[in-house]
């Protein structure tokens, strides 16, 4: 399932968040890989570079198996599971990760690597809450979405579906391999990126 928003959130409040975080306040943290999971072998650094904004990992993601929640983003930005679950056949069960992306212009338009955004060896969510399951399963209730706060030349293939960057714009995923391209037309494209488990057996 791939699934494409237009014009996801009030403009009201899309600009809101653009405006936010597009202040020079904003606090990124350099990456210098995109797809670089060190508890996975078979994920390998990209050598990509981009900044970071983590938002929300579940406990299951971290290394104490305590849960990591910037408050303040959240208050911001945790409206988009609501918003989204609008859109979702099954509802959210539990939200995995929540952060934010940005790619700078580097001259030219840059393929980061493919990559899925969880691994069953990052000891994923299940009904039971913490027991790890199969990729088949794992890949079948972890919805991926990336939202884009601009308009650009950037954009992000899921298999072999190109979905450009376009502003108030979100796709939604069963999680698969897929990987982004940064844009060579605008100064930066900031992303917002989201998995959420949802529970088949919950409709909305």
């Amino acid at each position: 399932m791939i699934k494409v928003v237009k014009d996801f959130l009030p403009q009201p409040l899309f600009k809101f968040m653009k405006d936010f975080v597009e202040d020079e306040k904003v606090s990124w943290k350099w990456q210098d890989n995109s797809t670089y999971h060190k508890d996975t072998a078979t994920v390998k650094a990209d050598k990509m570079f981009k900044f970071g904004k983590t938002i929300y990992t579940h406990p299951a993601l971290n290394p104490d198996n305590k849960e990591f929640i910037n408050e303040k983003y959240m208050s911001i930005f945790g409206v988009f599971v609501d918003f989204q679950n609008e859109h979702q056949s099954h509802k959210t069960e539990h939200l995995i990760k929540m952060k934010l992306n940005l790619y700078p212009n580097e001259g030219k338009q840059v393929q980061h690597g493919t990559h899925k955004d969880i691994y069953s060896a990052h000891i994923p969510l299940s009904p039971k809450h913490m027991t790890r399951m199969g990729e088949d399963v794992l890949d079948k209730t972890t919805l991926t979405s990336v939202f884009n706060f601009h308009t650009c030349n950037g954009y992000t293939c899921i298999g072999k579906e190109k979905i450009p960057s376009v502003a108030n714009q979100i796709v939604i995923f069963n999680q698969t391999e897929h990987y982004g391209v940064t844009q060579s037309d605008i100064p930066r494209r900031i992303v917002f990126n989201m998995n959420v488990s949802i529970n088949e057996k919950t409709n909305k």
